[in-house]
């Protein structure tokens, strides 16, 4: 038997519970809050976490219930277009640190960005050209477009669509840019 404990979190409180029992089904049954246990364990342990996630989801079954395969269609693209919004937040982020601290520490001040660009191209498994269209599409989307931004989080667009909103309205102003945003979320059911 375990000691007590708990975690608000999980709603676990293990006092009398079996810890060799630690089957999905044991913690179900003794209350445990697993979509908090698993959000938890993603956001504990990163990027680790991510792909594990990335793992679980390949491997698990194929629906073939129409209605199971479909509401999965759907829940797919969901992930999809939320991990498309992580991604700016992700480059902007990354992009936004590196050039700070180069110019923290004197290196590369007259473009601190230099290179980042490349980084990221790599990492996502792009053309070098590919990886500056995407930082440039993902620092207007995070600092101009935030209902946008807010929209593809949410699964009511898509990074296809967020990036036919970006190309038309790259060329405009700050402002403008903002004002369209709002524009086009004032009225979403048109």
């Amino acid at each position: 038997m375990a000691k007590t404990s708990s975690s608000s979190a999980t709603g676990l409180n293990t006092s009398g519970v079996d810890t060799q029992d630690l089957s999905y089904a044991a913690l179900v049954e003794h209350g445990v809050d697993m979509d908090s246990m698993v959000s938890e364990h993603i956001a504990h342990s990163g990027v680790a976490g991510l792909r594990i996630l990335a793992q679980v989801l390949n491997s698990s079954a194929v629906q073939l219930d129409p209605y199971a395969a479909i509401e999965t269609l759907g829940a797919l693209e969901a992930l999809k277009c939320s991990a498309s919004a992580k991604q700016s937040d992700q480059v902007v982020a990354f992009e936004n640190e590196v050039s700070s601290d180069r110019v923290a520490r004197g290196i590369r001040e007259k473009n601190p960005t230099w290179g980042i660009r490349g980084d990221v191209a790599l990492a996502l498994h792009l053309s070098p050209r590919r990886g500056v269209e995407f930082v440039n599409y993902s620092r207007i989307l995070i600092e101009d477009l935030p209902q946008t931004l807010q929209g593809l989080r949410d699964g009511i667009l898509t990074k296809a669509q967020t990036r036919v909103i970006v190309s038309g309205i790259r060329h405009l102003r700050t402002e403008n840019r903002k004002m369209i945003d709002e524009l086009l979320w004032e009225e979403p059911h048109k």
